[in-house]
């Protein structure tokens, strides 16, 4: 193992801030556990008695099969988030709009994420995104208000124990990269590392002219590099060192998988590498991501899946199993800061590729996607990831993995999804209804289909914030050739009443 690391600043801040020195990003994670004496010491206070809560024989009758925390319980620690940390003790406590969306379980660690999302300098106040989730269910979602108070002296801070961090934003980009050795990964690295990120790169094995070129160019821009030798084939303790850097603690902010055997490998190596060893080290990444609530992913695929070349079954195979991981990852959770993206590029001019494309054919260059995989990392492309073809000789495109209607077919083409900025790519042409209005609100907004939907409102949903409301207002004008005046888009701010606008528009939405 090589590693050539640099000092690095700590992020952590002091809790006694006044409103100009919170920044958007300033964050807080912990981990709290309640049992069945938390419940006693809770219903003495509420007066909640409630047998869900705590009669094993009642429980067993019911679907849940165990006592459930009371949703007020959960939600605790959501004052003390509000009165001591973000901001602290200036803290004045204006309002909570949360919900539940799993039941959370006695005795099990409960995770707490807040962050500062938004700021009213009128108001002088700022809007908290938190989040609780178990293991990597999020149980709890809310958007806490609280205004600022800057009429107390430093001096008057109290004095408390709580060993909590509040963490300011860091600029800091940590990735993680397989297959760093070969061509692809190779100028990835190079290229994020001119961009001041921290490497851990992983290779099969040693490789000493990766060592001497590769690893030496990146230490010459002055960011720390690692280097781990991994067989990604292996039994999933093997993959050990890798997980242990993306768990508890980890520093790792963009996981960057790009290794995989060739072509015509078995079906098993191919599915263990691309799609096997990826979601191994995703889920142990994404509890950090979600205490963090950002992170990003970024597969390589390939445009092979779309192709289907004659003997390439089992590589497109394993590329469209990860695919479909990455992108059900964004739909359950891309609204708590997760972003996922499918690079798939053409046939690329490396040695992978050699034996696979003919003497003239046109092909991208390493440099080319090691570019396109910095732009989607870098937000260049929006931050709700998705899937980017890109194919020598074409422009990319940018959209989401899934299924296509023929051309042919007489089944009504399916609604094109939005791109990053909310915009289709195609004129309207279908017939609205309330089944293709439910789809788009899911598919815009990236709404898995057991996220209920029905309540949802500007501004205390946290997937839609006033500036999505307005990209998603122009992209049902452009989907189904409306026209919104200001005052309808004013007067639309619950998923109610946009529906009902639209079936007064529409007639059958």
């Amino acid at each position: 193992m090589l590693i050539v690391r640099k000092h690095t600043l700590m992020n952590d801040i002091k809790k006694d801030r006044r409103y100009q020195n919170i920044r958007i990003g300033d964050r807080v994670d912990f981990t709290r556990c309640f049992s069945m004496e938390s419940f006693q010491e809770f219903s003495r206070l509420s007066r909640d008695s409630n047998p869900l809560h705590h009669d094993m024989t009642y429980v067993m009758a019911t679907s849940f099969q165990q006592p459930i925390q009371p949703l007020h319980l959960t939600s605790i620690p959501l004052s003390a988030i509000a009165g001591m940390m973000l901001p602290g003790h200036r803290s004045y406590y204006l309002g909570c709009q949360m919900r539940a969306l799993y039941p959370a379980s006695y005795h099990v660690d409960i995770t707490y994420s807040s962050k500062v999302v938004a700021k009213n300098d009128h108001l002088q106040t700022i809007t908290l995104r938190t989040i609780a989730f178990q293991g990597v269910r999020i149980i709890l979602d809310a958007e806490q208000i609280i205004q600022v108070r800057d009429d107390i002296a430093s001096e008057m801070a109290p004095h408390h124990d709580m060993d909590i961090t509040i963490k300011s934003v860091s600029l800091d980009r940590t990735a993680l990269i397989t297959g760093a050795s070969g061509a692809i990964g190779s100028a990835m690295a190079l290229r994020l590392a001119s961009h001041g990120f921290n490497l851990i790169l992983t290779s099969r094995s040693r490789d000493a002219e990766f060592e001497g070129h590769v690893l030496q160019r990146c230490q010459e821009y002055g960011v720390e590099v690692e280097w781990i030798t991994v067989d990604l084939e292996s039994e999933a303790n093997e993959l050990s060192p890798l997980v242990s850097r993306l768990g508890a603690g980890s520093v790792v902010t963009d996981l960057v998988h790009v290794a995989s055997p060739r072509v015509h490998a078995t079906a098993n190596e191919l599915l263990n590498v691309n799609y096997t060893a990826m979601k191994t080290l995703t889920e142990a990444f994404l509890p950090q991501v979600l205490r963090r609530q950002e992170g990003r992913v970024l597969f390589t695929g390939s445009s092979a899946v779309q192709q289907a070349p004659l003997g390439w079954e089992d590589y497109s195979a394993a590329k469209a199993a990860a695919s479909q991981y990455i992108t059900a990852m964004n739909n359950h959770y891309g609204q708590y800061g997760f972003t996922g993206w499918i690079l798939a590029p053409g046939l690329v001019a490396t040695r992978f590729s050699e034996g696979l494309r003919g003497m003239n054919t046109q092909c991208l260059q390493p440099e080319e996607v090691a570019e396109s995989a910095y732009a989607l990392l870098n937000g260049r492309h929006g931050n709700s990831g998705g899937y980017f073809l890109l194919e020598s000789g074409a422009p990319p495109r940018l959209g989401r993995f899934g299924f296509y209607f023929s051309e042919t077919s007489t089944v009504p083409k399916a609604l094109p999804l939005a791109d990053d900025t909310g915009k289709s790519s195609s004129a309207p042409a279908i017939n609205a209804s309330e089944g293709d209005f439910d789809r788009l609100f899911r598919q815009f907004f990236r709404l898995g289909s057991a996220v209920d939907i029905s309540q949802a409102r500007v501004g205390e949903s946290p997937y839609w914030d006033s500036l999505r409301h307005i990209e998603f207002i122009l992209f049902l004008e452009s989907k189904w050739g409306l026209s919104f005046n200001s005052g309808e888009m004013d007067g639309t701010k619950r998923y109610l009443d946009l529906k009902k606008l639209l079936a007064s528009k529409i007639g059958n939405v």
